[in-house]
């Protein structure tokens, strides 16, 4: 049963978008799951800023290939993309596109991820058992989902690493 259950997905930013796309190539049924209004939310943030990095460094190969299997017309190489641009040039075409469109939810927080039947305490087989995920879709109705992987592309835009050389030596200062 666990191999019939998807990868779930979290975050649909473009390395979200990249890995639900390298999902579909290998046949590998996929949920993905953005916080945010819409694809890319994070990118609009700075919506107006220019990237360093042109689109050649900026569109998965894998997206690439299927785009243009769709006959969406891809930007220059060579040039250098605004924020917005990332999101309607490349996620929102990528991301309505048959393949992927009916398996990403947005408004749709994931408040909790587990396994099924363990608590929190390391447990023998535990690694045998599908991952459960809570979410709450549209700050309102939550639902439970079961995937034999997660994907966490939810990225540190809005939430940075911490500058210490690991996650507890902050808090041991305190």
């Amino acid at each position: 049963m666990k191999n019939s259950l998807p990868v779930a997905i979290i975050g649909g930013g473009p390395v979200g978008a990249a890995a639900a796309v390298r999902l579909v190539q290998k046949q590998v049924p996929f949920i993905l799951f953005e916080a945010g209004e819409g694809i890319g939310t994070h990118f609009l943030d700075y919506r107006h800023v220019r990237l360093f990095s042109q689109w050649a460094y900026n569109i998965d190969q894998a997206a690439k290939e299927l785009l243009m299997k769709h006959n969406v017309p891809l930007p220059p190489e060579e040039e250098l993309p605004h924020g917005e641009e990332i999101v309607s040039l490349y996620l929102k075409p990528l991301t309505q596109l048959p393949e992927t469109k009916p398996h990403i939810y947005v408004n749709s927080r994931v408040v909790h991820v587990g396994r099924k039947g363990f608590d929190k305490v390391k447990t023998a087989e535990r690694e045998k058992a599908p991952f459960v995920l809570r979410v709450k879709h549209n700050d309102t109705e939550e639902k439970i989902y079961e995937a034999k992987a997660v994907i966490d592309a939810t990225g540190t835009w809005q939430n940075p690493n911490p500058i210490s050389r690991d996650i507890f030596s902050a808090q041991e200062k305190k």
